[in-house]
């Protein structure tokens, strides 16, 4: 399969505001004790803190593919199933991570910029990207170029 498009967006935000959290609770837990729940959400906030600390999306001739780091939270978009794809900006309140809007899904590690894609079936996606310009042209170029392969399912 060949890759079109390759990006990686670090949060380094998200990565800044995590370590903050995560010394400040270790440093209660130090004075008022440990204990198996203390650990426990300090490992959540640890897991959290490094799952989303990277963004990565790849075009290929065939579809979008996004996860965040370690691979996990993954999802791909078929190019056939894409109707649109535009440029968008985010509005602060949307954002890290990935969760449902009024205007659809968001995956997202810093910054208000993203590439939202708008699915055959009416849903929409917003892919957060430091790189979307280009992004956006990689799914158009990519889309194209498939429309010549499979024509659009509608």
């Amino acid at each position: 399969m060949k890759t079109n498009y390759k990006h990686t967006q670090i949060g380094y935000l998200i990565i800044i505001v995590f370590s903050i959290v995560i010394l400040f609770f270790s440093l209660i837990l130090l004075q008022t004790g440990l204990d198996g729940i203390s650990l426990g959400v300090l490992a959540v906030l640890v897991l959290a803190g490094g799952i989303f600390s990277s963004l990565s999306v790849m075009v290929t001739e065939y579809q979008v593919k996004l996860h965040f780091t370690f691979g996990v939270f993954r999802t791909s978009f078929p190019l056939m199933k894409i109707k649109s794809v535009r440029v968008v900006r985010n509005p602060w309140y949307y954002g890290w991570g990935i969760h449902f809007t009024m205007r659809g899904w968001v995956y997202n590690v810093s910054g208000f910029s993203a590439v939202e894609l708008e699915l055959i079936n009416g849903t929409r996606y917003r892919i957060g990207s430091d790189d979307a310009s280009a992004l956006a042209e990689a799914i158009a170029t990519a889309l194209k170029a498939n429309s010549s392969i499979h024509p659009p399912l509608e």
